[in-house]
């Protein structure tokens, strides 16, 4: 069975809690393993989507799962242009900072 979360009436029309996007990512993740079927996300209705929510939801899915996996598994419904860039944003700044700490450990690890 498909799990839809409509995040209007769910969650709210601005969305900014990094706590909830945490939840969210883990209800996300336990249903797709769980049902093996994916999750619907409404975003009709949703006037605003902070960075840490869209960073803590959408990047960490992405980082963790890999995209196949979220391809595959989030569909996303009723999403504005506006809240595609924001999403596409914070998940481009949480890559970068994890390709900078990459690159960061490897110069850091290096002797002489």
């Amino acid at each position: 069975m498909e799990l839809k979360i409509d995040f209007a009436n769910e969650i709210g029309t601005d969305v900014s809690s990094r706590d909830i996007a945490g939840e969210l990512r883990v209800r996300i993740c336990r249903h797709v393993m769980l049902n093996e079927t994916p999750v619907e996300l409404d975003m009709s209705g949703v006037r605003t989507i902070a960075n840490c929510f869209a960073d803590e939801l959408f990047a960490i899915l992405l980082l963790r799962n890999g995209g196949e996996w979220f391809r595959e598994n989030v569909k996303l419904k009723g999403l504005s242009q506006r809240h595609r860039d924001d999403i596409t944003f914070a998940v481009s700044e949480r890559f970068s900072h994890q390709r900078n700490q990459c690159i960061t450990a490897v110069g850091e690890s290096c002797v002489a």
